[in-house]
């Protein structure tokens, strides 16, 4: 395993056991067994590494859209939320600029928009939609503790996203 791969594991550790707002630098530090210049040298700070344990698998993932296809990627990546579900509970209670959610929107557009024409004016306002409302029905998901199966959830948004944007 990877410095980063630690990391990772260590917050979402630490995110399965508390609250995010309690977690300190120091306490990803002691859970890691590395120096603030190593933790430092990936991130920010710990919105930027709670961000990250969603971006590691979730990018892991979506190379496998060609192979199996988009719909099997999000039952693989509501399946991972719904295995970690108190690290995304904790993760759907933080607000702000630096929130899951914000982040989660800005990795969504950025994967969506690979395909779209955003200089066409319909396309960027059915994205902005889009992603809004699969965030909503995700976040409602979560906060109400996964009681849809990963597959059917990823088998609704699917019928629900315009053509064009997988």
């Amino acid at each position: 395993m990877n410095t980063k791969e630690i990391l990772i594991t260590g917050m979402f550790n630490l995110m399965k056991e508390q609250s995010f707002d309690n977690i300190t630098i120091q306490m990803i530090l002691n859970e890691c067994n590395v120096s603030r210049s190593t933790f430092y040298r990936y991130y920010r700070d710990k919105y930027d590494i709670m961000n990250d344990c969603y971006q590691y698998e979730a990018d892991g993932l979506l190379k496998m859209v060609d192979s199996i296809g988009w719909e099997a990627v999000l039952t693989k990546i509501f399946s991972f939320e719904k295995e970690n579900l108190s690290f995304f509970y904790q993760a759907s209670k933080i607000d702000g600029k630096n929130s899951f959610w914000d982040f989660l929107y800005d990795y969504s557009y950025k994967f969506y928009s690979r395909n779209l024409d955003l200089s066409d004016e319909y396309n960027k306002i059915a994205l902005t939609q889009t992603i809004a409302g699969e965030i909503q029905v995700v976040k409602d998901w979560i906060e109400t503790g996964c009681q849809i199966e990963p597959a059917v959830l990823a088998g609704y948004l699917i019928k629900l996203t315009p053509d064009g944007f997988y």
